[in-house]
């Protein structure tokens, strides 16, 4: 967003293959702040399909880029922490099987064949305690979800996110995923290109909010702050 919104100071806390579970568990740590002056801002945390895949522990996940991420589940009304065995025991010994599987590996089986309602539950309990991590240490902010133009899964997971009372961002139309100049051929991920058209458009979004983010509270990685300087 640097250059479009001169009157904020951009903090970019994303990094390759996290998921939902990877932001709560920053933001609960008390070091993450370090460096920011800034004593109020606007959260963001974009959303992009494969980010469910991510939160549940998906074979490919979890057994891939994944292995060594936190994982949650949900006991008893609250989210508890744990690795992935810890949180998914019998899950985890299923993919063992998978693994051991010569058959399955040749045919790239993986699971969950389909993602059932309890998946986007969970991503949205997930961003629901990281909004409120984020206002404890932020009282006077936003915390908005922004859904990646082109997801697939804005009909599943959008309600989920509304009923937590979460603000949510779409721009459904906004960028022509399926133009090259739009998305990294190799994967589908969006490019440069279709960053920058985004960025571009949540800075609009942050003047049409204006200066009081509290006023703005039900509009509907780490975004960012006003600038003191």
């Amino acid at each position: 967003m640097l250059g479009y919104a001169p009157r904020y100071r951009p903090y970019n806390f994303a990094y390759s293959g996290y998921g939902p579970q990877n932001v709560l568990a920053r933001l609960l740590e008390t070091e993450w702040t370090a460096g920011i002056e800034e004593t109020t801002g606007v959260a963001f945390y974009v959303f992009w399909d494969s980010h469910v895949d991510r939160a549940i522990g998906a074979y490919s996940v979890a057994r891939g880029h994944g292995k060594h991420f936190p994982y949650y589940v949900k006991r008893k009304g609250r989210l508890v922490r744990g690795s992935f065995s810890e949180v998914h025991p019998r899950l985890d010994r299923f993919y063992d099987v998978l693994e051991a599987s010569r058959i399955a590996r040749r045919l790239k089986i993986g699971w969950p064949p389909f993602h059932p309602p309890s998946s986007y539950e969970l991503v949205a309990r997930i961003l629901f305690d990281s909004r409120a991590a984020f206002l404890r240490r932020y009282p006077g902010g936003l915390f908005i979800v922004v859904i990646y133009p082109g997801s697939r899964e804005t009909q599943r997971i959008v309600p989920r996110l509304r009923e937590m009372g979460l603000p949510v961002l779409e721009h459904a139309g906004l960028i022509p995923l399926y133009e090259k100049a739009y998305h990294i051929p190799v994967d589908y991920h969006p490019s440069a290109a279709a960053h920058a058209a985004l960025g571009a458009r949540l800075a609009r979004d942050l003047d049409a909010m204006g200066e009081s983010p509290e006023a703005n509270r039900g509009a509907s990685g780490i975004g960012a702050l006003p600038r003191r300087d």
